[in-house]
């Protein structure tokens, strides 16, 4: 899948990459050719399913990368809906030690909470707005609250879930790369909400109103395949 991604030289050794689908023939084609769209569109029941985002993940070994804090995607998307799903895929094993993914079971259902510095950069958090949740917690540190669940992974395993999910990666690749790919859905119920927070200057310049479809080429049909634009 990797083709051409170039190596983290950013201080701490670590690199994302957006649009990958678009830069790689190879990335482009696991979409079209491999189970993850009618994966999503099962996991979400829908009929359709878009690629809002994807995204690669690389940490270098030895690395200076802090581990991924707990968050919620969902509140940096600008949409509202149930029809959403995150396909994460490691390509290379994972253990909680070594980045990998974490949550809080059941968490997708509610609420939403309000992102911090964890996952937004400081110039943009007073663009935050307040959800329902409040303050973003540390599940970590109250275990007894929050029924947290690791998922290890070998070489190509995937992992689905809601974007809504608190989650996040505690381990670090100090011995080896850890290279990742993170795949975003929207399905049928999804529509439009704007928010300030949303960071990528393409999405922001969609001409979307609140409630509307989010139908947009911007926006790849990954499934069903015979309406498949990616």
């Amino acid at each position: 899948l990797v083709e051409n991604t170039g190596t983290a030289r950013d201080g701490t050794r670590n690199l994302m990459k957006e649009g990958t689908a678009k830069a790689s023939g190879n990335v482009a084609r696991f979409l079209r050719e491999s189970p993850a769209g009618r994966a999503a569109a099962d996991a979400m029941g829908s009929a359709e399913v878009r690629l809002y985002e994807d995204l690669l993940f690389v940490k270098e070994a030895g690395g200076a990368g802090q581990p991924t804090p707990w968050h919620q995607d969902s509140p940096h998307w600008p949409v509202k809906g149930g029809m959403m799903s995150s396909l994460w895929v490691s390509l290379e094993p994972t253990t909680r030690e070594t980045g990998a993914m974490t949550m809080v079971v059941g968490s997708h259902k509610g609420p939403l909470y309000t992102p911090n510095g964890g996952s937004v950069p400081e110039e943009w958090l007073y663009l935050v707005d307040e959800e329902e949740g409040g303050p973003l917690p540390d599940p970590s540190a109250e275990p007894g609250r929050f029924p947290l669940r690791s998922y290890d992974t070998q070489r190509g395993d995937a992992v689905l879930f809601h974007p809504a999910m608190l989650h996040s990666a505690p381990g670090q690749a100090q011995l080896a790369t850890r290279r990742t790919f993170t795949f975003r859905f929207l399905g049928d119920d999804i529509r439009w909400f704007d928010r300030a927070i949303v960071m990528q200057p393409e999405i922001r310049a969609l001409a979307l109103q609140d409630g509307d479809a989010v139908v947009a080429p911007y926006f790849p049909v990954v499934w069903p395949p015979e309406e498949r634009t990616i």
